[in-house]
């Protein structure tokens, strides 16, 4: 008999007849004697990682968890594959990544710069520019460093002239916050020091931010230092000129000579430091040239002369016998002279310049003070050789040939000092009748005592 006729083997098994028997050759996946019972695949648990079994005829299939892969689920998915960071480096996990950033990025992907300028690192009004993992900081003017966080000090050029004193306003202030303004008095209180207590009103000592807050508090600087100037100012500095300079450095000299203070047409000289000079016009002298010099203070009138005074000049209105621009020379040649101490006289030949005449007879008695003696200066003389004559001698008696100390004819081609050491001493000068000439102009002059 075939057992197999009856077909018992299900799913695709195979009978196989035997004796009084049959045996089922069972499809893949199935079991049992008619191969009656489907194997369980997903019995062993096959799929990994939390996959999902889903058994098949002869198979199974596993639904993996998010971030594996694989028949099994066996496989870990490296989410980094797609390169993810844009500026980091990616971390792969289980499902996911993570990602390390530059320097300077942010972000899930590292996708967006980081703002270096969040923490607001310029100091002093500066304005920050982000850049990618840096910051740039453009300072306000009179400040510098990476943060602008340092002062420039405005005075390390040395700006002010003239030996001005420069201050610079917010290291000045930082620097003397410290100080009392009460322990300054006027005389102790120099020109830089003055600027200081100016500055440390508004900033240090009042603790005002403005002029105007603290413009209460200046009568008191008033008082001390004679300023009243408030600068609230950071980008710049402040020069404290010397007297005769001013501004912004010292720079300019102030020009003392614009109003004109020379007076009587003086010529004004502005000084390179303070003030001024005023050149006098002659017959002038003062500060301003405001003096009128009296020229007859030094009674230049001689012999009895009397001094008029004008402007840059005197005129001498001379008594009889005397001329002259100082009442000098004596007109006449025949007199007798007392000369006073200190002074002197002119004693020209008549007519001089010009030539004189023939047959000249002149005779000229000059005395000095008692104790005094004289001195004679030959100016100019020319006459007619051996025959017009001027003599010298001491006493008074020309008559008396012993006397004669001096005698003179011809040309003198320059002046000639003569020191007669006489007290006491007579003059004469005689022409004959045939030629003439200039003649001569002599100084007889008091010399003091010997």
């Amino acid at each position: 008999i075939n057992e197999c006729s009856s077909f018992p083997c299900v799913n695709g098994g195979q009978c196989i007849n035997g004796l009084n028997v049959y045996q089922c050759a069972c499809q893949s996946g199935f079991t049992g004697t008619n191969c009656e019972t489907d194997i369980q695949e997903c019995a062993s648990n096959p799929c990994q990682h939390g996959g999902i079994c889903q058994d098949g005829r002869n198979n199974y299939q596993c639904d993996c968890q998010s971030g594996w892969q694989g028949f099994n689920c066996e496989i870990d998915i490296n989410e980094c594959n797609s390169s993810p960071c844009i500026n980091g480096i990616c971390n792969n996990l289980v499902d996911r990544f993570t990602c390390d950033c530059y320097p300077g990025w942010t972000g899930i992907t590292c996708d967006s710069d980081f703002d270096e300028c969040g923490s607001d690192p310029c100091q002093n009004g500066a304005t920050c520019i982000n850049g990618i993992n840096n910051f740039d900081c453009e300072c306000s003017p009179g400040w510098q460093g990476e943060i602008c966080s340092i002062d420039i000090n405005e005075c390390s050029s040395m700006p002010c002239q003239n030996n001005g004193t420069c201050a610079n306003l917010q290291t000045d202030l930082n620097v003397n916050a410290s100080l009392d303004l009460k322990e300054f008095s006027v005389k102790e209180t120099s020109m830089s020091v003055r600027a200081h207590l100016v500055f440390m009103v508004d900033f240090a000592l009042m603790n005002q931010t403005t002029c105007s807050a603290a413009r209460v508090n200046l009568a008191i600087l008033a008082e001390i230092v004679k300023l009243g100037i408030c600068q609230d100012e950071i980008n710049g500095y402040n020069c404290v000129c010397q007297p005769g300079f001013t501004g912004t450095r010292c720079e300019t000299n102030i020009d003392e000579c614009e109003s004109n203070p020379c007076q009587n047409q003086g010529n004004c000289i502005n000084r390179p430091t303070v003030g001024y000079d005023c050149e006098c016009f002659d017959g002038f002298q003062g500060t301003n040239c405001e003096i009128d010099l009296d020229e007859c203070d030094s009674s230049p009138c001689m012999n009895g002369g009397i001094c008029v005074d004008g402007p840059n000049q005197f005129t001498c209105i001379c008594p009889q016998g005397w001329s002259g621009v100082l009442c000098e020379t004596v007109i006449g040649c025949r007199v007798n002279i007392s000369l006073p101490a200190d002074q002197y006289l002119e004693i020209q030949s008549p007519n001089y310049p010009n030539f004189y005449q023939d047959n000249e007879d002149c005779r000229w008695i000059v005395r000095a003070p008692t104790g005094h003696t004289l001195s004679v200066s030959i100016v100019d003389f020319i006459t007619e050789e051996n025959y017009d004559v001027l003599s010298f001698g001491t006493g008074s008696n020309p008559a008396d040939s012993g006397s004669k100390v001096l005698e003179m004819s011809g040309m003198m081609s320059e002046t000639v000092e003569e020191f007669i050491n006489l007290n006491h001493m007579w003059v004469t000068f005689r022409s004959d009748s045939d030629k003439v000439e200039r003649g001569f102009s002599l100084e007889i002059r008091d010399v003091g005592f010997q």
